[in-house]
């Protein structure tokens, strides 16, 4: 008769792979974290970039509200969530 197979040993090896795994999810939240945060410094920085005569031409006057709320450091508040909210239409 053969022996049973005994689960203990199994269940720690799932456990064991397991545990890393989540480490690894942990690690690539944290990257998508950070490119998101890059991303946004350099949306902010192109944005701010563009020209007295480009800013003018823009086609919707929310755009210009826009540029102006994020670019502008004098701006009388900062940016909610309306206003992207309304800058999306």
């Amino acid at each position: 008769m053969s022996k049973p197979i005994s689960w203990i040993p199994i269940a720690f090896l799932v456990i064991v792979l397991l545990g890393g795994c989540a480490g690894l999810t942990q690690e690539g939240l944290d990257r998508a974290k950070r490119a998101a945060d890059t991303a946004a410094k350099v949306f902010i920085a192109d944005t701010c970039a563009i020209s007295a005569g480009a800013y003018f031409r823009l086609p919707n006057p929310n755009h210009r509200v826009g540029v102006n709320l994020i670019c502008n450091p004098n701006a009388k508040a900062p940016i909610t969530a309306e206003d992207v909210l309304r800058l999306m239409r």
